[in-house]
Order: C-alpha cells, then sequence, then structure tokens
C-alpha cells in the first residue's frame, strides 16, 4: 500500500486553509444571557419584540391630550387629571384637553400626544400652564413602540461575538434564553522527560514547563475549554498513553508540545500515527514551523508544536487560535495584520525562509523585536530572501489580540 503523499513546504496562509477546510462549527446550546458574553450565536438573532416595548416619556413632566380647554394669550392650560410613575401598567386613556403628571420611563396613555417637561410647566390650582410655542416643537419627549428596533429586526448577526452592548439589546427585545456555538473542548499535553508540573517539582536537571501555563491561557482566551493531560516523558509508551487519555467525544482539538524535532528522542509523530491519527502536514515553511505537525485524531483537530514557548506562541497565534475561532462559528480568521516600521535594524542568522519574530508595537505605525523576558504583542514577519532590515523599513506585523477580545473565561 503507497504511503500518503503530504504536501512539502507549506506556506502559512496554505497551512490555514487546509486547517479551515477539515472545521466544523461546534453545535448549539442555549445559555442565559449573562452567560453569552463574546460567544457567538449558531442563527442571527432577531427581535422578539419591539424596543420600546411601549410608548414611554423621556422627561418628568406632564403628558397632555388635544391643544387644552383654556387659551390665555401665548400659553395653553390643561386641568390636571392623576399622575402615571414609572412601573405604571394602567392603560386607561387621558381624557381631551387634560394633563397627567407622568415621570421618566411612564407609559403614555392612549391619547397622549406629547410630554411638556417639567421646567417647561407652570402649575396652580390644579392647572397646568405651557407656552405655545413650547406645544409646538417638533420633539414631543416620546419614545414610541418600535421606534427603535421593530420585532424580527437583526439585533446581533450569526458570526458575530455578542458584545455588552448587545446584551442590553437583546435582553430589552425579549431573549431570556440565546443559542450559541459551544465552546471546543481542548486536550493538550506538554512532552520532555526534564520537564515538571509545577516550580515546587524543581531542581537540577528538571525544568518547570512552560507551555503548559502558557497553552491554558491561550486557550482560554480563545474562548476554548482547555484540559490539561500533564507532561509526558519522551518514550513512546508514554505518548501512547497520553493520546489514550483523551476524551475524543468530548475534545474538538489537540495540542501537543515538544517531539517534534529530528531526534532520537522526538516520537510523537510515531504515536500519533501509532494512535489512529491521520498526518495532513509535517512541516511549514516558516520559522519557527518546519517541525509541526497538523492532522486529525478521530474528529478532533491535532497541533503538533515545537517545544520554546515563542514558537508555541507564534503558532498557536497563527494556526490554532483561528481554528479555534473557525469551531465557535466566526466566517473568518486569522491575525490581524498590519504595517508598521521597524524602530531598529534587524539581522537574521540566515535567510531562506519567512520567519515571524516577537515583536513589541511602540505605537501603531512603529514596531521593535521584543526582548526575552517581554511580552510580545505582535509578530513581525521577515521575508525569507533577506537577513538584514534596516531601520524604518516597512514590514508586515501580525497582531496578537483575540477577536474576541482580552477577556477572562470562566472554567
Amino acid at each position: 500500500m503507497m504511503e500518503k503523499k503530504l504536501p512539502k513546504g507549506l506556506d502559512l496562509a496554505a497551512a490555514q486553509k487546509i486547517i479551515a477546510a477539515q472545521i466544523r462549527p461546534t453545535e448549539g446550546e442555549s445559555v442565559a444571557p449573562e452567560d453569552a458574553l463574546l460567544r457567538l450565536p449558531v442563527k442571527s438573532l432577531r427581535a422578539l419584540k419591539p424596543q420600546p416595548g411601549y410608548d414611554q416619556s423621556t422627561r418628568d413632566g406632564f403628558v397632555i391630550s388635544g391643544d387644552g380647554s383654556i387659551h390665555t394669550e401665548g400659553s395653553c392650560n390643561f386641568r390636571i387629571e392623576g399622575e402615571i410613575r414609572a412601573g405604571t401598567t394602567d392603560k386607561r386613556p387621558l381624557s381631551l384637553g387634560t394633563a397627567c403628571r407622568i415621570m421618566t420611563g411612564g407609559l403614555i396613555p392612549a391619547r397622549g400626544l406629547r410630554v411638556i417637561p417639567q421646567e417647561d410647566c407652570h402649575e396652580r390650582d390644579g392647572i397646568l400652564s405651557a407656552p405655545d410655542a413650547v406645544l409646538h416643537r417638533r420633539e414631543t419627549f416620546i419614545r414610541r413602540r418600535g421606534s427603535e428596533l421593530v420585532k424580527g429586526k437583526v439585533v446581533v448577526s450569526a458570526g458575530t461575538p455578542i458584545l455588552p452592548d448587545h446584551l442590553v439589546l437583546l435582553a430589552a427585545t425579549g431573549h431570556s434564553r440565546i443559542l450559541v456555538h459551544r465552546r471546543p473542548g481542548v486536550a493538550f499535553f506538554c512532552t520532555g522527560s526534564e520537564l515538571v508540573a509545577s516550580p515546587l517539582e524543581e531542581e537540577d536537571g528538571l525544568k518547570v514547563s512552560g507551555n503548559r501555563y502558557l497553552l491554558h491561557g491561550l486557550i482560554r482566551l480563545s474562548g476554548g475549554l482547555p484540559r490539561y493531560l500533564g507532561t509526558v516523558a519522551d518514550t513512546l509508551g508514554n505518548l501512547a498513553v497520553a493520546l489514550g487519555r483523551i476524551d475524543r467525544d468530548a475534545t474538538d482539538v489537540i495540542v501537543s508540545t515538544g517531539g517534534m524535532g529530528p531526534g532520537r528522542y522526538d516520537l510523537l509523530e510515531e504515536a500519533f500515527v501509532g494512535a489512529g491519527g491521520e498526518i495532513i502536514y509535517r512541516s511549514l515553511h516558516v520559522r519557527p514551523g518546519k517541525a509541526t505537525l497538523f492532522g486529525m485524531l478521530g474528529n478532533a483537530l491535532f497541533f503538533g508544536l515545537p517545544g520554546p514557548p515563542p514558537a508555541v506562541g507564534v503558532l498557536f497565534n497563527e494556526l490554532v487560535a483561528p481554528a479555534l475561532f473557525l469551531l465557535q462559528g466566526m466566517k473568518k480568521s486569522g491575525s490581524q495584520r498590519i504595517k508598521a516600521s521597524l524602530q531598529e535594524a534587524v539581522l537574521l542568522k540566515e535567510k531562506g525562509v519567512p520567519n515571524l519574530k516577537g515583536g513589541v508595537l511602540t505605537d501603531r505605525n512603529s514596531v521593535r523585536l521584543a526582548g526575552k523576558t517581554e511580552v510580545a504583542g505582535c509578530y513581525i514577519l521577515f521575508p525569507g530572501h533577506r537577513r538584514s532590515f534596516k531601520k524604518g523599513e516597512m514590514v508586515e506585523v501580525h497582531l496578537v489580540n483575540p477577536p474576541f477580545g482580552n477577556c477572562q473565561w470562566s472554567d
């Protein structure tokens, strides 16, 4: 049986296209509005009732009916009948030629034509007097039912993250439950016999798995539900055990770090195939990315990433995060790209392969390389045909801010 021929030398765009072709958005689940923040609706959410839901006053004052019963020079007078407080549900109509005291948000009664603000009114002995000029203003100080959103109008389109302002409108238009895409489950493990899970376990010859904490944070920022499978020693047996612990019914994405080089103990690919995985590509024409694997393990997307945390951060931003966003119902996904000028000259070790390096935007139009202990706010793409880049030269910059915003997800 002939071995399946795998693509070689894939660039980032081609890899992203291949990954996207494997993705089917997660099914929907019904949640309360307060649990829908930054989730994506399965279908466009339409107003179930108009907004506002009733005719209401926008000011404290008096609601009037007709032109009044008594006229004097330059003003019109109304007999005052009762009061409508905010929260009153009585729908009795207003008698012609009368006025009723009303509060902001109060229900406009039948025959109510306009509200005269308190400051424009003169009240004496049960009679309201208002200048004629006030009665002919264009502004009526009434929000009419459905004037902002009619029933059936789209409030949030499918593929759009639900933001706090959306929640106000969704609640106001009758949504007590919202159908959103299920957050994808992400299982991950870190390979390396030298790795320990906690700083408390460190000693000479052993080091903490920084990728454990890095991936947990990146997965949560991308809307996924992380499940850490632990550190895994560099043996086929241990790798097989880790892959066998994955709950495939609850896992949409699997991420591993390390074990992807040409070394004697780089066994991830062999273990993945042994577990029934299908390799779709095993290398990219970008640095970092040469030692990168993508495939399917059952219905789960599998990303085998290199071990160094900076490389994990780059490839997560370019490959894994976009996949998580697509799984949650986004129509298009990928790191936002801008052009910026280099704040300093850059000399790479070698040329031949495009290179993504962590950077820091000093403003929207200027960027520099991130120091070893700095947090990369972006990644600078250096083309592969050159080693040296001058100060002030324009380069392509990939931002790392997730499309959903820098939020904290609950477990």
